[in-house]
């Protein structure tokens, strides 16, 4: 169970790193592809580049976007586990409180 958390911890993360680094890459190819093509006076590059970057911000989005989803559905999950310990707990303090109370009496 511990290993399932750690796992479904590290998916998330490891997707918005990905994410964030091919945002960083996209954007820069996106910010020089001009600049590139005219020095190289190879525009048709500076093409390539381009869609090249998009694609690979377009990438970097999907995957924060999907991080984020699994993240979100995690904290669900561990805030119903945590909401089931709870009542579990209260129920079986009241239970030993009654119990108490019962010897008490007797």
């Amino acid at each position: 169970m511990e290993w399932e958390f750690l796992f479904l911890g590290l998916e998330p993360l490891v997707a918005l790193t990905v994410g964030a680094g091919a945002v960083v890459v996209g954007g820069g190819a996106l910010a020089l592809s001009p600049a590139l093509g005219t020095v190289l006076g190879k525009p048709e590059l500076a093409k390539e580049l381009q869609e090249s970057g998009r694609s690979m911000v377009k990438t970097g989005i999907v995957l924060s976007m999907d991080a984020y989803d699994k993240v979100q559905s995690v904290w669900t999950e561990t805030s119903t586990s945590v909401s089931q310990l709870v009542e579990e707990a209260k129920a079986e303090a009241k239970h030993a409180r009654l119990q108490e109370e019962v010897q008490a009496a007797s």
